[in-house]
């Protein structure tokens, strides 16, 4: 993220207060995140946004894809802004549909891996995040596309997109990175790596690849970096590409993930781009924000500044995570 927003309001940053001001501020809420968590602070982070001076109503996700049903009722029933109380699954769901209601988003993590808060420098406690929107500004978020779908954070297809399919079958039980890890492993002892074609302005890229993660944001599982560099408002995606690998070798790379230090591998490289042609692998998945998006052959590219965002006006540096195998 850059550390400055842009000029939004006469040569200011729109502050949250000024975004919403007028208006009210739905919540919309996934009972199901973070394992029913989401469901017992709901009251306490509306409790605090209200005593923020932000007027509020609270509107549940009814099940799965829901999500943006409930941002439409949010936009329907005239409010300024939406908060969505929930994960990066939550926020894929609403994604569509706030990007169609031209309203500010309001981030409040209640995840198991809160990947995209994480980027914007948002607490990832839903209730101090709450309690800091007052000092918040609203800023133009870049969102990727794969094959039509939107996503904020990495979308991957390889190694990857099979561990996420993964982490989805085994319902989560873990938190984001253990999960992810446990996955990992048990995805590497049966995986075998395709031959995959990257077209873009870098020009062709052909071979067997372990995996391709093109990151919007940074990282993904809940802070393993795939992308460190990546930025939110750049318009370009960091297209990470892993070429074939051993065993042994994903298991000496796979630590550094958490911390970004992989991309020093000389397995290992980043390009960046507007947008990217994948084919080959036969129709494998492309996974984005830790969900099935679309099948190869797909393009990527980069909706700049599409999606408006209050979050912190100066991001802080998003610590390495602790942990690893």
């Amino acid at each position: 993220m850059a550390s400055s927003a842009p000029d939004l309001d006469g040569g200011r940053e729109l502050s949250a207060e000024s975004a919403v001001a007028g208006g009210r501020l739905a919540v919309v809420a996934n009972p199901a995140a973070a394992g029913g968590r989401t469901r017992r602070v709901a009251s306490r982070v509306e409790a605090a946004l209200r005593r923020a001076g932000f007027e509020t109503s609270l509107l549940w996700t009814s099940g799965p894809r829901s999500a943006g049903d409930a941002v439409r009722r949010a936009r329907d029933g005239g409010a300024a802004a939406v908060a969505i109380l929930g994960g990066d699954g939550t926020l894929h769901e609403a994604l569509p549909a706030l990007l169609d209601a031209r309203i500010p988003l309001v981030p409040l993590p209640c995840g198991r891996g809160n990947d995209f808060a994480r980027a914007l420098g948002i607490p990832r406690d839903a209730l101090a995040a709450a309690r800091a929107l007052p000092a918040w500004a609203e800023r133009p978020i870049d969102v990727g596309r794969v094959g039509g779908t939107p996503f904020l954070t990495v979308a991957a297809v390889g190694f990857d997109a099979e561990v996420a399919a993964a982490v989805n079958r085994g319902g989560r039980i873990l938190p984001g990175p253990a999960a992810y890890v446990v996955a990992a492993l048990v995805t590497l002892a049966r995986y075998r790596a395709p031959t995959l074609r990257l077209t873009g302005p870098f020009g062709a890229i052909e071979g067997r690849f372990f995996l391709v993660a093109a990151g919007n944001g940074t990282s993904y599982g809940g802070g393993m970096r795939i992308t460190p560099g990546a930025r939110l408002d750049d318009g370009l995606l960091d297209l990470c590409i892993v070429d074939d690998v051993s065993r042994l070798t994903v298991l000496r790379v796979l630590p550094g993930v958490f911390s970004g230090a992989h991309v020093g591998h000389p397995a290992v490289r980043v390009v960046r781009a507007a947008s990217v042609e994948i084919a080959g692998g036969g129709a494998l998945d492309v996974y984005a924000d830790g969900e099935p998006a679309a099948r190869l052959p797909a393009r990527l590219d980069v909706l700049a500044g599409a999606l408006r965002v209050l979050a912190p006006a100066s991001p802080v540096k998003d610590p390495p995570a602790h942990g690893g195998i």
